[in-house]
């Protein structure tokens, strides 16, 4: 009887004991008897030799997105990256010389080669570590070749040092299409005989720089004399001299008979005796660098159809287009002055011009039988033209007529009287209107264009807006280097919250800052250009240092919105 009493109350021990090991409510880190056993989302394991019980924990993954592939002109490509459990993904670049991160996006350092990004979660309590991943993608550099020749080239110079560079910095290859008119080798031009030369720059690439766009250039080699601008030998602003012969007239050969080089001369040593100062003239190591132009227009055309007003001066804009002025301009700074053979124009003016400007005209032939234009004028002037081309440069210069005294350089049609002609012309010889004063509107000792001080920033430059259209039709300046203001071309504004200036640097708009407003185009830079509409009376504008000349391209973004495009041709 004892036996199975004792029996009963083992099993009740065993199913009380039972009951206590399963029914009771399992808790992380309690105590549990079964490695493997499961409670909901708990495991019992063995934890420093106990059976604890323990979180099972989930698996995560990580996922991303990113560029399969890149260039360094591209300096930012986006970047994202998170885990299925949300937890946070740790990043790390594992290349900094190629690629850094920033806040979803990853930054191009500038140097070709492989970016490659380590993505790490390590998990927690609840969350096993993630997969680790590996970001990888190339970055390739670019490849673009800067090569120009100059529009033409004389036989009688027999060589030419050719430039070439790529942003690779990879060496570039030059080869001459026309082997029999001008020959290569290691960069020197060889020029064989007259013709037109046509020189090819390609560089092959080399690992993660992909092969550039071959870049080919002519020039017209001339025996003796050139139909476009010949390499310059000085630098900074100078005056470039044109012949111009109508399609109808005769070609006098002015520009290498020395007839125009003899007009030239008299206007510098007129300006050497009256102001002590020379204007700088385009030229070569032989002389000056008298460009020719056949013109497509008339004799009648081009002395008969220039602007109603000679401050516009429009002709002389349709002969700056003929001749490709503005599609591939050099380095330096140039105002254009057109000798055409026509007799005057509008059958009573010897030249016209702009005022401000960049071009002038100038009859080589006589309105009348008393030689007008091209006859002896005063005992200053051996010719008339040479008074003439300064007196139109003046007025390129921003300097209007002299109304009371017929003697002065600046006289005009309208000024009041006659000058003997045993009276030699002066410039402003009381120093009240234009040397050293602006009461005509501009002080001429004050511009950067004289000899010796083309380069000093100290003295005023203005930029030209416009001057001419050019083929690709886009909104440009033709601008001095250096300090200077910059604005839109065309627009006014009614009001401004915000305004900011970007350069396509590498293909790659980059922001130069924030600009400013006032009621002046380009900062009060430009004198004769307001916004007159009381309605819009703001114009953007901001400073910018530009040292080197060359195209670039800016647009403006103004509240918020890109609004103008402009380029700008950067001289010397």
């Amino acid at each position: 009887m004892k036996n199975r009493i004792l029996t009963v109350c083992l099993l009740v021990a065993l199913i009380t004991g039972s009951s206590q090991a399963f029914g009771a409510t399992a808790k992380a880190g309690g105590s549990c008897t079964k490695v493997g056993l499961k409670s909901g989302s708990l495991i019992c394991t063995k934890v420093n030799g106990k059976l604890k019980w323990a979180i099972v924990k989930k698996a995560q993954t990580i996922k991303y997105s990113s560029v399969s592939q890149t260039t360094i002109a591209q300096k930012t490509v986006n970047f994202s990256y998170s885990s299925s459990s949300k937890l946070t993904v740790t990043a790390k670049t594992l290349t900094p010389d190629v690629c850094t991160l920033g806040k979803l996006t990853i930054l191009i350092s500038g140097t070709p080669g492989t970016c490659r990004i380590s993505l790490k979660q390590n998990g927690n309590a609840y969350y096993l570590p993630a997969k680790a991943l590996l970001v990888e993608f190339k970055v390739y550099g670019t490849n673009v070749i800067d090569f120009r020749l100059p529009g033409a080239l004389l036989l009688s110079q027999g060589t030419y040092q050719l430039s070439a560079t790529s942003n690779s910095n990879l060496a570039v290859i030059l080869t001459s299409n026309t082997p029999t008119t001008c020959a290569i080798a290691n960069s020197l031009l060889t020029l064989l005989q007259a013709g037109t030369c046509t020189v090819v720059a390609s560089q092959g690439g080399e690992g993660l720089i992909p092969p550039a766009t071959p870049v080919t250039q002519s020039v017209e080699i001339s025996t003796n004399r050139v139909t476009a601008d010949l390499p310059d030998t000085i630098s900074g602003f100078q005056i470039k001299p044109v012949y111009v012969v109508p399609s109808d007239a005769t070609d006098n050969s002015y520009d290498t008979n020395g007839y125009l080089a003899g007009i030239l001369d008299g206007g510098e040593n007129y300006l050497q005796g009256q102001i002590g100062l020379r204007i700088p003239i385009d030229r070569t190591a032989n002389g000056y660098d008298i460009q020719f132009l056949k013109s497509q227009y008339s004799t009648e055309y081009l002395s008969t159809h220039q602007s109603t007003t000679y401050k516009d001066a429009s002709d002389a804009k349709v002969l700056l287009s003929e001749i490709g002025a503005m599609e591939n301009p050099g380095d330096n700074r140039k105002d254009y002055i057109f000798f055409i053979e026509v007799p005057g124009f509008e059958g009573k003016y010897c030249g016209y011009a702009a005022i401000p400007g960049m071009t002038a005209v100038i009859s080589l032939q006589n309105i009348s039988a008393t030689g007008a234009c091209t006859g002896k004028s005063a005992p200053f002037f051996d010719n008339y033209t040479s008074k003439t081309w300064v007196h139109e440069l003046m007025h390129n210069f921003g300097v209007d007529h002299t109304l009371n005294d017929p003697c002065d350089l600046m006289a005009g049609g309208e000024t009041v009287g006659t000058c003997d002609s045993t009276v030699r012309y002066t410039m402003d010889k009381e120093r009240t209107r234009y040397v050293g004063a602006s009461a005509q509107g501009q002080d001429i000792l004050k511009l950067r264009v004289w000899e010796g001080y083309t380069h000093d920033q100290s003295l005023k430059a203005d930029c030209i807006l416009n001057p001419v259209a050019r083929q690709d039709k886009t909104q440009y300046a033709y601008c001095p280097a250096g300090t200077r203001p910059i604005g839109e071309l065309t627009s006014c504004w009614s009001g401004v919250s915000s305004v900011s200036l970007e350069e396509s640097i590498g293909g790659v708009w980059t922001s130069l800052g924030t600009g400013s407003y006032t009621t002046s185009f380009w900062g009060g830079d430009l004198p004769n250009r307001t916004c007159i509409n009381p309605s819009f009376p703001y114009a953007v504008w901001k400073e910018v240092t530009v040292d080197s000349p060359g195209l670039r391209h800016y647009r403006w973004i103004v509240n918020g919105r890109v609004n103008e495009s402009l380029d700008i041709i950067w001289v010397n």
